[in-house]
């Protein structure tokens, strides 16, 4: 989903909606997909590229791509194109060049910088050279390995939808193959070099590293294969090369505090009076628990049933978001009441509309480097009985954590033929590399307790705890300006000790119907207003 399992994607929705985010769903951008003869790995080209704002305001960098072999191991492998965006320091002592990794792992580094804003890009030239990466297979990276998919997919329907994306995959991997794809060569370890040979084709002999969820995986992946090369990193939404999937437990750790800010807020009293947020939704997940309910809706010009049970529901709050960010998360509360007050026919109509809406505007494509990625982050046996021994508690214990689900069996790795790496990639290892970490105290995606879990592996680490924040970086880089300052600092070399632990951002502003919208819910009216919502 946002950072896994994120396959499929699609334009962010603008408008106001509980669906605010179908994080599988993408833009189905078209590169084209040529390969350009060349005499050997590590040649690069690089042409001038022009940013511009919609002030006008311009800042010239350089756009380039360098030719990778598709597997390192297989002296007849093809050669492939990594593509990146290259803003040079404008400044006589830069310090080491700072490679920007994107999420996902479907995010796309070119597109990313084109959504920066020019005058942080401007401020990093003081600093140092910053590198912009596409991931192998992805954005402008060539050959691009996506594929339309079938758009019609009512996604609440976990067990349509995994069969539905496993029969796509299977259709896409057959094409891709016939055009010479190599699954062997998608993998952590194959991205992790890739950004190693840029650095070097382009001179650097040491560099930085910065990113966001899986940007935090691919960095770790960077130092555990070349930690002699890098200077230093700075990352958020943290998950490390073993527990790459939450456990129970921490993802329902990380929703208690949201829970928690919930309850806090006038909005609890207004929806949930003295029972409070905390304890209606636990009651109503005991409820759909004990007796689910089924409703129709229409989706598609068709009837399709949706059920109401605490999978399904965790499932929805994972899909628009709001186990992760502010944003979403202020509709939470909202939600939860229409719930509780039995408006399950207008809530589904609604999520219906929306689903509807988000696949008409975009057609969905699935990525075949990014499920691949995702296939092959592998974890150590005694991480995976951990797991298992929290996923067999009662799911009262962990209401969210129900969504904690291994990516091999989500995404189907095994069946379909995705090629695997060795199990020691997920061995505990240290580094020196100093590391700044940023995590958000209610980010249901790489909760707290993983990623300081991740982070133990670094003893040279400053971590700065978000209270009120979530995985998405902007939200909490918006909020608190410092933030950029600081991992500015630090990129540059600076002593940053004086960081602090923790920051708390402003209350999430939660959303809640008006005083007479709220009676007309308790007065059964509740399905009518959803449905016109």
């Amino acid at each position: 989903m946002e950072r896994r399992p994120s396959i499929y994607r699609k334009a962010r929705p603008t408008g106001p909606s509980i669906i605010f985010t179908l994080a599988l769903l993408t833009i189905a951008v078209i590169y084209p997909a040529t390969l350009e003869a060349s005499d050997a790995p590590g040649d690069v080209v690089i042409k001038p590229h022009i940013f511009q704002n919609e002030a006008g305001e311009k800042l010239i960098g350089e756009k380039g791509r360098i030719l990778v072999p598709e597997v390192r191991d297989d002296p007849n492998s093809r050669l492939i194109k990594v593509a990146f965006i290259r803003i040079p320091a404008m400044t006589d002592s830069p310090a080491p060049p700072v490679f920007y990794l994107h999420g996902g792992p479907n995010g796309e580094g070119v597109i990313d910088s084109q959504s920066s804003r020019l005058e942080r890009l401007k401020d990093m030239q003081n600093v140092a050279d910053y590198i912009f990466v596409d991931g192998r297979g992805l954005g402008a990276s060539e050959p691009r390995l996506s594929c339309p998919v079938e758009p019609d997919i009512f996604m609440y329907d976990y067990a349509l939808y995994r069969r539905t994306f496993i029969s796509e995959a299977a259709k896409c991997i057959a094409e891709l193959t016939s055009q010479g794809l190599d699954l062997r060569g998608y993998n952590p370890k194959e991205y992790a070099d890739d950004v190693h040979d840029l650095a070097t084709a382009l001179g650097y002999q040491r560099y930085s590293l910065t990113g966001n969820s899986f940007g935090s995986y691919w960095a770790m992946s960077i130092i555990k294969r070349h930690e002699e090369a890098v200077y230093r990193a700075a990352i958020s939404g943290v998950f490390g090369l073993d527990g790459a999937i939450d456990l129970p437990q921490e993802m329902q750790a990380a929703f208690d505090d949201l829970s928690m800010r919930i309850d806090a807020s006038p909005v609890a009293r207004q929806l949930f009076g003295e029972k409070g947020f905390t304890r209606t939704f636990d009651a109503l997940m005991r409820r759909l628990e004990k007796e689910p309910i089924d409703v129709e809706v229409d989706f598609n010009g068709r009837k399709e049933t949706l059920r109401f049970d605490p999978p399904t529901l965790t499932f929805i709050l994972y899909l628009a978001g709001m186990t992760q960010h502010r944003e979403a998360a202020a509709k939470l509360p909202m939600l939860i009441f229409a719930l509780d007050q039995g408006a399950y026919r207008g809530v589904g109509a609604m999520l219906a509309r929306e689903l509807e809406k988000g696949l008409r505007e975009e057609a969905p494509e699935i990525n075949i480097s990014a499920m691949a990625t995702i296939c092959n982050e592998v974890n150590s046996e005694a991480f995976m009985s951990e797991f298992a021994a929290q996923s067999a508690l009662p799911m009262r214990d962990h209401w969210i954590g129900s969504f904690a689900i291994p990516y091999a069996v989500l995404f189907g790795c095994e069946e379909l033929g995705i090629p695997l790496i060795d199990r020691s990639w997920a061995e505990p290892f240290t580094s020196d590399v100093p590391i700044f970490a940023m995590i958000g105290s209610f980010d249901g995606n790489t909760p707290p307790a993983g990623a300081r879990r991740a982070l133990s592996k670094f003893p040279n680490r400053t971590v700065v705890t978000v209270n009120a924040g979530g995985h998405r970086h902007r939200e909490i880089e918006q909020l608190w300006p410092e933030l950029n300052e600081l991992r500015r600092a630090f990129l540059s070399g600076d002593d940053i000790a004086s960081a602090p632990d923790e920051i708390e951002l402003t209350p999430i502003e939660f959303d809640a119907p008006p005083w007479l919208a709220r009676q007309a819910f308790r007065l059964g009216m509740g399905n009518l207003l959803m449905s016109a919502f």
